[in-house]
């Protein structure tokens, strides 16, 4: 073998693990935003802790849970609803979030410190009926209260009311979530960008105008 074919050999393996070197330093942007999903709409971290090093799982889970409870809070804003209503509260939106449906379906490198990242989702109506059934239980209830269903001080009858409202808002919420039905699918453009701290990260407007889309919470926001 001449010298020139070793040369040339030589080459071109350095061209070919080079390229494969580069094809494999590339940031995995679709399998991040998925994980990310994941992490925050069925509580799976085991692939986000992946992308982000040093973070717990432990953390991941306190962060999920955490944000779920903040979520049902907002729905029971204004209730005087217990503990316990709270708590089933959290139970159905965790139900809720864990049914949404949607998928990382392909990226774009823009630089070296920038992704967009296609997902495809079907947004859910479990809101938009849960709006349409508080509406037919507030005549409901003002029907028995026009009625004398609710009996003493008018303190004590608002508050049979208000206990009336958040039990039923409960059981209402829970009826949607099994009535829900998805629309066509949809998609959204994620960006993934690199900070400062050479981590990728997730725009938080984006996030939570993906979550206002998926959940079409807009038929409950004032």
């Amino acid at each position: 073998m001449t010298k020139g074919i070793k040369w040339k050999r030589a080459a071109v393996l350095v061209m070919i693990c080079t390229l494969f070197i580069t094809a494999c330093g590339d940031f995995d942007a679709k399998g991040y935003v998925q994980a990310y999903l994941d992490a925050m709409f069925q509580g799976e971290t085991d692939a986000l802790m992946a992308f982000e090093e040093g973070s717990k799982q432990s953390e991941l889970k306190e962060e999920y849970e955490e944000y779920i409870a903040t979520f049902a809070e907002g729905l029971t804003d204004g209730l005087d609803v217990s503990e316990g209503m709270q708590i089933k509260f959290n139970a159905l939106c965790e139900e809720i979030f864990r049914s949404m449906r949607y998928h990382a379906e392909s990226s774009e490198k823009v630089s070296g410190k920038e992704y967009k990242v296609v997902v495809e989702y079907e947004p859910s109506d479990v809101f938009v009926k849960w709006a349409e059934y508080l509406s037919e239980n507030a005549i409901d209830i003002n029907e028995r209260a026009e009625s004398g269903e609710y009996q003493g001080t008018e303190d004590e009858m608002l508050e049979q009311i208000l206990l009336d409202i958040s039990a039923e808002s409960c059981e209402l919420l829970d009826t949607a979530r099994m009535d829900a039905s998805y629309g066509e699918e949809e998609e959204m453009t994620f960006t993934v960008k690199k900070g400062k701290d050479g981590d990728f990260s997730l725009d938080d407007e984006e996030i939570g105008d993906f979550v206002t889309k998926i959940m079409r919470l807009d038929a409950i926001q004032g």
